[in-house]
């Protein structure tokens, strides 16, 4: 499983999922989401933060936009592999 976090500087909800995932020991690819066009094209990214959830064994894409504790509860269950 990967996990890719769409931010940018100076954004308060990014910096909230960035935590909520470090503290829950989730590993994730921060990305700029200035700095990546192709992928926020790729992905739709239209707000921030926005999660990329990469299902290695059914090679779906889990996208997640959003900082409420729903949110973050919805991201940690997909990577658990509770839900999706």
């Amino acid at each position: 499983m990967k996990v890719q976090v769409f931010s940018m500087e100076g954004c308060g909800g990014c910096e909230v999922v960035k935590n909520a995932l470090r503290a829950s020991g989730i590993k994730f690819e921060e990305l700029d989401f200035f700095q990546n066009d192709e992928l926020v094209n790729k992905y739709q990214v239209r707000s921030l933060p926005t999660t990329v959830i990469h299902l290695l064994e059914s090679h779906d894409v889990v996208t997640v936009g959003g900082a409420r504790p729903q949110d973050i509860q919805k991201i940690k269950a997909i990577v658990k592999g509770e839900a999706h």
